[in-house]
């Protein structure tokens, strides 16, 4: 039953927009996907030698800029999840593979599987650590002393002058450390917010990593805060 905070693969429909995202410790890449239309007696046989219908079938990614090249997804290094606009609304699948299947002699179609349910999506959702700590934005131009403001699993928020020139889409990459914990953190600027006359804020969207300390350093922060306040009530 769906409940509006998941969905199944097999609940994506034909006008759903999908995107798989592949990524590893070093990049990401994000591909277009279009839901392939089958037959349903082929959609069956499919089922059926997967011992499962909880997939996609859509039609084979091409490699960015080359129709004559089809990405195979089974040989990448890299992990996949898949993003999907559903009745608008953002689910993410986690931990999918996308291997191929032959619907008939001459054609080939790819499908999207999983065994985990797509779960509602929200960057802006995601909990965020107040910090205030020294650190340093790389560009390509160089590097240079910023505040990081805040982190979230997602992405962080920086303070840096208003003299500072920038694109929104932009890769860059941000450096600090808090005690044990050292970080070098690839990630693209979102939005930019003015907060003084000399200063403002750029939101970074962080991009996915297959290890990653953030998640456990955003762990620690919370229960450094819900240590303090039960000894501040003491």
């Amino acid at each position: 039953m769906n409940t509006g905070r998941s969905i199944t693969l097999e609940e994506i429909e034909k006008d759903d927009d999908i995107t798989i995202r592949a990524y590893n410790d070093d990049c990401q890449i994000e591909l277009k996907a279009i839901y392939s239309e089958i037959n349903p007696k082929v959609k069956d046989q499919i089922a059926a030698a997967a011992h499962s219908d909880n997939f996609v079938p859509i039609e084979m990614v091409n490699v960015p800029n080359r129709k004559d090249a089809v990405v195979l997804f089974a040989d990448a290094n890299c992990s996949l999840e898949a993003l999907v606009n559903h009745k608008g609304q953002l689910y993410k699948f986690e931990n999918v593979i996308v291997p191929r299947a032959k619907i008939d002699k001459k054609d080939t179609i790819q499908l999207i599987m999983g065994n985990h349910p797509g779960v509602r999506y929200n960057r802006r959702n995601a909990y965020r650590v107040p910090l205030g700590l020294d650190g340093k934005l790389v560009l390509d131009k160089g590097m240079m002393n910023i505040i990081i403001r805040d982190i979230s699993e997602t992405g962080v928020g920086i303070i840096v002058p208003n003299a500072l020139e920038v694109d929104r889409g932009q890769d860059v990459r941000i450096q600090f450390s808090d005690y044990i914990y050292v970080f070098d953190l690839k990630s693209r600027i979102v939005r930019e917010e003015k907060i003084s006359d000399t200063h403002k804020v750029i939101g970074l969207a962080l991009y996915p990593m297959k290890s990653n300390n953030v998640e456990r350093y955003i762990a620690k922060k919370q229960v450094e805060k819900q240590v303090n306040s039960v000894a501040a009530k003491a």
